[in-house]
């Protein structure tokens, strides 16, 4: 009996989106600034960048805008560095619906306010 199996690659985004490689160099440097590593040297950045690229590209496209990717990065820092934990861009990506939904009303919240009006 011979059986084949097919391995399957979903991917995250598609190819042909385009980012600007200013915006990815942004995040990756955000990520660096949290952590506290050096980020000034530009070597440094280049040598790690694919390794970075593409959890930077997928959180872009997740949040739709370099702000918003870079204060998910910032939440992430705050949220486990209270907590002494060890992070990283996937991670935050991981946890991006909790970031999302903080500071969001429920819609049990959201009925009973409407209904004091």
């Amino acid at each position: 009996m011979n059986i084949e199996v097919t391995p399957t690659i979903k991917l995250k985004y598609k190819p042909s989106d385009t980012i600007p490689k200013s915006s990815l160099t942004n995040i990756i440097a955000a990520y660096f600034k949290e952590n506290l590593w050096d980020s000034s040297d530009k070597d440094l950045i280049d040598m790690v960048y694919k390794r970075y690229s593409r959890p930077a590209k997928e959180l872009f496209l997740i949040c739709k805008s370099e702000e918003e990717a870079i204060n998910a990065i910032m939440w992430a820092s705050k949220n486990f560095g209270d907590k002494k934990l060890s992070w990283s861009l996937e991670t935050v990506i991981k946890y991006l619906p909790e970031y999302m939904s903080k500071g969001r009303k429920s819609r049990a919240v959201r009925e009973l306010e409407e209904k004091l009006k």
